[in-house]
């Protein structure tokens, strides 16, 4: 069995802005199984699931209070508030219910430093009845892991990534179909680190700033060889990448 890129629908935009001496937090978001989502919401609004709603918890895994908006693309805000910090012992969690819609989540340690540009911002879209994991963390500890991960994999036997498709006129980033049967793992590390799963039979649209990236994709099944690659996106181009299985 050979796992073959040809060259996503989740829409995904992460943005970091950070002053040295006052590391913004990391914002990261994936999606929550359906068991699990059910089971957290139900315990809290017996109706679950709303037909045109989404499902979030907002985790602060950082070291200090930090100040979270979640507002859509009408600037309408449906949190706006302060998370205590990761004591060790407990770190502070919020559930929200909110309209399927295209967000803007922002995250910042102090709120003054909002204004100077010194936060981190996750652009996505939540579908219908769906639920997602927001976590906030120190940056260090996301970019070791995805470092980790992207130098395991290149230093093992993998698959060259196959040239990716691309179009011109529109954000530039990375759209993914996977069309694999298994979840993909996507790893990038360049102008920014970024770290996401796309379930099996889903898509991903991920707005990413140009740039050269070392970019890394193994599949939950194991059996497939994981792909790496080294890859220059230019301003206004979009990598396009369909992953299926090739059965020979």
């Amino acid at each position: 069995m050979q796992l073959v890129a040809v060259v996503a629908v989740w829409i995904l935009t992460v943005g970091v802005s950070a002053a040295q001496q006052n590391p913004a937090p990391k914002l990261t978001v994936s999606p929550l199984p359906d068991k699990l989502t059910t089971k957290d919401f139900k315990e809290v609004d017996a109706d679950y699931p709303h037909k045109g709603f989404s499902y979030l918890m907002v985790h602060n895994d950082f070291p200090t209070t930090v100040y979270v908006h979640v507002c859509d693309d009408k600037e309408n805000c449906f949190f706006t508030g302060s998370l205590g910090p990761n004591t060790g012992t407990c770190s502070l969690l919020v559930q929200l219910t909110v309209p399927a819609a295209r967000y803007t989540i922002s995250a910042t340690g102090e709120p003054e430093l909002l204004e100077k540009g010194v936060f981190s911002k996750v652009n996505v879209e939540f579908f219908s009845t769906k639920g997602y994991f927001v976590n906030i963390e120190s940056a260090s500890q996301g970019d070791d892991i995805i470092q980790s991960a992207i130098d395991r994999i290149a230093h093992k036997a993998h698959q060259e990534l196959q040239e990716t498709s691309t179009s011109s006129g529109q954000n530039t980033g990375w759209s993914i179909e996977n069309a694999t049967g298994y979840d993909l793992h996507l790893y990038l590390s360049g102008p920014i680190k970024y770290d996401y799963v796309v379930p099996s039979g889903k898509a991903a649209s991920i707005d990413l700033p140009p740039g050269t990236y070392r970019i890394a994709v193994e599949m939950s099944a194991g059996t497939a060889l994981p792909f790496y690659a080294v890859r220059q996106l230019s301003a206004g181009t979009r990598w396009k990448s369909h992953f299926y299985i090739a059965h020979q």
